[in-house]
Parts: C-alpha cells; structure tokens; sequence
C-alpha cells in the first residue's frame, strides 16, 4: 500500500541520514530536548534551572562535571539512539525547540531550524554548519563555524578561525561561550582552547574592504557592540530599539589639506 511504501522510503532516508552523519535529531517542535554523552535522549525532562546553567558562560571543567551530575540523576529516559560515538551529529526540522547536547562530536550539522535555542555543553573538535536558521540562538565551542541563508542568529560561540557567513542577515556574535579569566581573547578560561577568533567574520557577499558589512554585529565581552575594520576607517556605536541592538555607522571625516 502507499501507506507502508511512505514508511519505507522514511526508513530508507533514516538510515541514510544516520550512515552519512551517525547521530540525527528531526522534525520536532515545542520541546526541551537533552542529549545525553551515552546518547540517551531525554524529552521535556530538563528543568529551568538547567537551562539557565547552559545559557551562559562556562568553566571549561564545568561541562564533564555536569554531565556525570545529570546523567546518575536521571531516572526515566524516553529514547535512545545510536550517537553516543557519533563522529558528527545532524539537527534538522526544529521548531520553537530548546536543545541540549553533552556528546562528543567532531562536526554538526544544523539545517532549517526556527526560533530554538540550541546549547552545546562539550567543545566540538570540528566544524559547525548553519544553514536556514531563523530567529534562534546557538552557544557552541568549535573549531571552524559555517553559517548560511540564516537571519537574526544570535552566536555565543568559541571558534579557532574566523567565522563565515553566506546569505546572511541580522547575525549576532559572541565570544562569551567560556568564562572570562581577565586575559583577553589568548585563552579566556577555555582550557587551552587556543585564541578566540569570533570577531574575525568574513561575509562572502560583502567584497568592500573598507566598509564593513550590515549583515552582522559583533558583541565584546563588556556587552558592546564592535565595528573593527581592518583598515580602521569606519567606527560604530551601538544604538538600543525596541530591544534589538542596531549598529549605527559613522563615517569617517575627511579632513582638508590647504595649499601648500
């Protein structure tokens, strides 16, 4: 019947998707989702006050700590999947979603993801892609980060290159996925993470290389916003509307050389 050939075909592109990326997490929505190391997927069982812990700075001993707490006081688990030696991990089809993942990953891989809030707990020794995600948020710690046609992304991350972006609007990065140990971005209470190049955007559809693109904003540590140009000509303030932090360029003055 065409009911059983539907469930076939599911089957099929299932499997599929679990060879290509050994773990994947689709089609769910108005959730709390946590993932545990062991693979474990727990469903609405995350309490508040877990979700503020992730949603901020971290030791970088915290999260291993955290995971052995979590994990000997879970009782009831409602899924189990086989990603817990995952060398990457797929999240796709997410909607009004809050995640947590624990497990060790060496990529992940977002896709089509709208208005969540995504929590990596464990550095991920490899690359992040983004794409299609909306009016999110995504705190991460990787070692190169890929985001295309996504808008209005808020980025807490650490990441050793600088990030690149593609079909881009409204992006927001942050360096404040570690604690701050007071020495700048060299180390920041990341473990020897190496320096954070979170500020260091590339834009591949903004080739000027005296202005800077519109397509982004970059937050200090002191909860500014920061327009550094590498040719330092333009200098930026940040301007608060309606909530949504705005860049306001200034342009630079040209100043008038007399005669000689």
């Amino acid at each position: 019947s065409t009911s059983k050939q539907q469930q076939q075909q599911q089957q099929q592109q299932q499997q599929h998707l679990t060879s290509q990326y050994g773990g994947v997490l689709e089609n769910k929505s108005n959730c709390t989702i946590e993932i545990l190391a062991d693979g474990t997927v727990k469903v609405n069982e995350t309490t508040d006050e877990q979700l503020k812990l992730y949603a901020v700075p971290r030791s970088c001993n915290y999260s291993s700590t955290q995971q052995q707490s979590d994990k000997a006081s879970s009782s009831s688990t409602t899924t189990t999947v086989a990603a817990s030696d995952a060398s990457s991990y797929l999240l796709q089809n997410l909607r009004n979603t809050t995640l947590l993942i624990h497990s060790p990953l060496h990529s992940l891989h977002l896709q089509h993801i709208q208005n969540c809030k995504i929590y990596i707990s464990t550095p991920i020794i490899g690359p992040v892609h983004v794409t299609d995600v909306i009016k999110s948020e995504i705190r991460a710690s990787c070692y190169q980060l890929r985001v295309h046609d996504s808008k209005e992304v808020r980025l807490g991350v650490w990441v050793r290159s600088g990030p690149i972006i593609e079909d881009c609007s409204g992006m927001v990065f942050e360096g404040n996925y570690y604690l701050d140990n007071g020495d700048g971005n060299e180390d920041g209470g990341s473990g020897g993470a190496g320096r954070n190049m979170f500020w260091d955007v590339k834009d591949f559809n903004w080739l000027r290389a005296l202005r800077k693109s519109p397509n982004f904003v970059v937050v200090t540590k002191e909860g500014k916003l920061e327009n550094k140009e590498r040719e330092g000509s333009i200098t930026a303030r940040p301007q608060r509307e309606d909530n949504v932090e705005r860049l306001v360029v200034k342009e630079p003055k040209l100043e008038e050389k007399g005669d000689s």
